[in-house]
């Protein structure tokens, strides 16, 4: 019979935070502090920050480098497209200049602001994955159409702040009805262990702001390859993944 193992969520939270802590490296270059994080983009690269300091002024910056390398991978860029970019980086309080993404901040704010522009550059690198079928719209898009077309309504980038102090922006929110509870979703276009990790962050941060019977559920484009160690991660943590070829018979769990 296999050993039942309990695991407090508290002690997985502090595990995090330490992995985080021992794994970022800065490194100064001319006159900007680079940040290397333990996340990786697609191109299986740390993801990288730069941030310069003026008095009491600090710029996060990715030095544009998440765009150009979607560039560079082939994805185009409609007025369509642009905007979806523009939409990602509002949501997460960044700018968007000339493919920079970038955010100016205090020092108060300062450990919110280089949260947010990760999440941001997580959710941005993910769409290079439509550049290789030349899809007309992004993944999110065909999801959020999708649940519009069979009526069922939900608010878009519902933004909260967990204990933590970070913002985390959920992608679609189902409102409480009188037999579910609210139901939160974030879209994958590409089930990483980056996405994993920053959503399962995420869900445990804003813990205290939810009711405890809310669910969560990340819907991923299985046209992708999909690492079961994310999936299974997803899972640990009461976190209940769907593939996007098995969302008929998930319906259920978002209707009234």
């Amino acid at each position: 019979m296999k050993e039942v193992v309990f695991v407090n969520i508290n002690e997985l939270i502090n595990d995090y935070y330490n992995f985080i802590k021992n794994n970022i490296k800065v490194k100064e270059i001319n006159g900007f502090h680079e940040i290397t994080t333990p996340f990786l983009d697609h191109f299986n690269d740390y993801i990288q920050v730069y941030i310069s300091i003026n008095g009491d002024e600090i710029t996060i910056t990715d030095d544009s480098y998440t765009i150009s390398n979607l560039r560079a991978g082939g994805l185009s860029f409609s007025e369509k497209r642009i905007i979806l970019i523009e939409k990602i980086c509002a949501q997460f309080g960044m700018k968007l200049e000339e493919d920079e993404i970038f955010a100016r901040t205090s020092r108060d704010d300062f450990g919110a602001k280089l949260d947010a522009i990760l999440q941001c550059i997580v959710k941005v690198d993910d769409l290079c994955y439509t550049s290789r079928e030349n899809v007309a719209n992004f993944f999110s898009e065909d999801v959020k159409e999708y649940f519009l077309k069979k009526e069922l309504y939900f608010t878009e980038n519902v933004s909260l702040v967990g204990k933590s102090g970070f913002p985390f922006c959920f992608d679609m929110s189902f409102q409480r009805t009188k037999l579910k509870p609210t139901r939160w979703v974030n879209i994958v276009n590409k089930a990483s262990k980056t996405n994993c990790i920053a959503t399962s962050f995420g869900w445990d941060d804003t813990a205290a702001l939810r009711d405890e019977n809310e669910q969560m559920f990340v819907i991923i484009n299985d046209k992708n390859p999909i690492d079961k160690g994310v999936i299974d991660g997803f899972k640990n943590l009461n976190i209940n993944p769907i593939y996007w070829s098995n969302i008929e018979e998930s319906l259920d769990l978002f209707t009234n």
